[in-house]
Formats: C-alpha cells, sequence, structure tokens
C-alpha cells in the first residue's frame, strides 16, 4: 500500500515538472499514466493478481495516447515547410 503512495506522490510531482516543459495537452494526456504504473508496479514489485478489467482500464488509458501520438505525428509531416530553391 505504501509503494502506491509513494508512486502516486512521485507522480504528481514529475506532472507539475513536466507541466512548466511541455503543453498541458500533452501533460494532460500522461498524466493518466499514472495509474497504469501503479497497477503495473504492483503486479511487478507486489505479486499482485492481475484482473480483466484492469486490463481493459490500462487499454482504454494507452490507446487515446497512442493515438494522439499518431496523430501528432502525421500533423508535423504534413504541415512542415520545405526549403524553396
Amino acid at each position: 500500500m505504501s509503494f502506491r503512495i509513494i508512486i502516486f506522490i512521485s507522480s504528481a510531482f514529475l506532472s507539475n515538472y513536466a507541466i512548466h516543459h511541455i503543453p498541458a495537452s500533452t501533460v494532460g494526456l500522461f498524466s493518466n499514466l499514472s495509474l497504469v504504473i501503479m497497477i503495473l508496479s504492483g503486479v511487478i514489485v507486489l505479486n499482485e493478481p492481475i484482473y480483466s478489467y484492469q486490463i481493459i482500464g490500462i487499454l482504454i488509458i494507452l490507446i487515446p495516447i497512442i493515438g494522439m501520438n499518431v496523430i501528432q505525428k502525421k500533423l508535423v509531416k504534413t504541415t512542415s515547410v520545405t526549403p524553396s530553391k
């Protein structure tokens, strides 16, 4: 239990640090990763069982993050300016 609290507090500090260095929309997407990290650390470190609803929740969190990164990369490629000759 205390391990989860330490991870939660450290993720809050990292989110606060990140919001000063990257856009808030990106920080908002990645702030949900603290839940994923807590679940996975409980499974790996504490040998807790992982349930199907936890896997579904992890996928619900990860799919939008991956989708936003793919869309952002496509937008950067299509809006990049090529130098004229």
